[in-house]
């Protein structure tokens, strides 16, 4: 994980593919019961999974992606093109943010009748351009979405459950879609974050670990990941 005050910031903004999925209505056929759920359990994504996705280069690149999880911690091991890569991550509600060996990705997930998708991106530093990639699962072969990223400008408050209580922290996010900036106040004052955003999801590499939220109305909820620890997390707006 990366050092407490030691942040990164990225968004991705606009428009990324050219097929329309509503988030929503893709995630019927792996909710219970056959209505629609916005919480999917992260065991669905066990396995090894194809992957495919372009390099910042912009080359294609093709392999596979193994997933463990363990309890609400989702481990991936890559392999493409004879390397391997890393990343543990955790998922809140349909947005999977994961912290890489070096960088961040997120993806959102879609249900098809015969497996998933997770669409996403990757960026390995704050000045980089986000790189599209798609994972797999089963037998489902959507590879792409139009999937613009929400602005989520105001203030915010972070309220960490921790055994020992709850632990609060101001979260500054400002400017556009294009121009959106995460700081993240630690007692040396405001961090810089690097963050990905991408339909309803945000992950943010925050002091001491990896943040992942989902819009649910005004708030902001999820997990944070310290450690190989997770514990949920919210950000309240109070501007």
């Amino acid at each position: 994980m990366r050092k407490p005050t030691l942040c990164r910031l990225l968004l991705l903004s606009g428009v990324l593919f050219a097929v329309t999925y509503s988030s929503q209505a893709a995630l019927d056929s792996v909710a219970d019961g056959g209505e629609a759920s916005q919480r999917i359990d992260p065991k669905k994504l066990v396995g090894v999974h194809r992957v495919t996705g372009r390099s910042p280069s912009g080359s294609e690149y093709k392999g596979t992606v193994e997933i463990r999880v363990v309890d609400r911690l989702v481990e991936m091991e890559w392999k493409t093109g004879g390397s391997v890569s890393r990343g543990q991550g955790v998922l809140a509600g349909t947005t999977l943010g994961v912290a890489l060996d070096t960088g961040l990705a997120i993806y959102q997930l879609f249900g098809q009748s015969d497996g998933l998708s997770l669409i996403g991106v990757w960026a390995a530093s704050s000045s980089a351009e986000p790189s599209s990639e798609s994972i797999l699962i089963g037998e489902a072969d959507m590879t792409s979405v139009d999937l613009p990223a929400e602005s989520f400008s105001g203030r915010y408050r972070s309220l960490r459950k921790t055994a020992a209580g709850t632990e609060k922290a101001d979260v500054a996010i400002s400017g556009g879609k294009s121009s959106t900036k995460v700081f993240w106040k630690t007692v040396d004052g405001f961090a810089k974050c690097q963050s990905l955003a991408l339909g309803e999801g945000l992950a943010i590499l925050s002091p001491g670990g990896l943040s992942v939220f989902s819009r649910q109305g005004a708030a902001l909820e999820g997990f944070h990941l310290s450690g190989g620890k997770v514990i949920t997390e919210e950000l309240v707006r109070i501007e």
